[in-house]
């Protein structure tokens, strides 16, 4: 027999919250920087062998742990006018292992980083809701820009949507367990007042 129109399996609702769009920070960023495809980070040491990476809003930098063997897909959104330009990298956190006994007689994990994905989001003319975190100050990126001296790694898909105001970036993420999201106001055309970012596996 089949359910009543209206309940809800709990399998299912369990699989829609996992599917279900995240903010990336309830805070918006106001970092200005320029992002380019010569931006460079260090790798990070890790004597504990542990997750060294917690989000810092200030600097632009937020963290995600995304599932196994999926896609990161990312909704930009942010305040400012109409066609304000801002900037996001999505960076790949790889770890190697250092178990005891090797030359340098330290242990411990280096997590190396991969530049993944850099865009330009533009934002449109799609404004947030009236009484939500997204309110009607926000804007919704409606296209991705791309720079001239960057070349997309495989498998990275831009999706502009003008007509609804919601641009997608897919950035593969397998092999990775730490994914970095680097976000700016950005320092082409007239900048954003403030940028965020939703994200979702697929």
């Amino acid at each position: 027999m089949s359910s009543a129109i209206g309940t809800s399996n709990p399998s299912h609702r369990q699989e829609r919250a996992q599917r279900a769009v995240r903010v990336l920070s309830a805070t918006l960023v106001t970092r200005t920087a320029a992002l380019t495809a010569a931006s460079a980070k260090a790798p990070v040491w890790d004597a504990d062998a542990g997750d060294p990476f917690q989000d810092d809003v200030t600097n632009g930098r937020l963290f995600v742990r995304p599932p196994p063997d999926e896609d990161l897909e990312l909704t930009v959104y942010g305040e400012g006018a109409d066609d304000s330009v801002g900037a996001v990298a999505v960076w790949g956190w790889e770890p190697w292992g250092f178990p005891r006994g090797n030359a340098s007689g330290l242990a411990g994990l280096l997590w190396v980083p991969r530049l993944l994905a850099l865009a330009l989001p533009v934002l449109g003319q799609r404004v947030g809701v009236a009484d939500t975190p997204l309110g009607e100050t926000i804007r919704f990126a409606d296209s991705l820009g791309s720079l001239t001296d960057y070349t997309p790694s495989p498998g990275l898909k831009q999706t502009n949507d003008p007509a609804n105001g919601a641009a997608k970036l897919l950035v593969p993420v397998s092999g990775y367990p730490v994914v970095e999201v680097e976000l700016t106001r950005g320092s082409a055309g007239t900048p954003m007042t403030a940028i965020g970012a939703a994200w979702r596996t697929l």
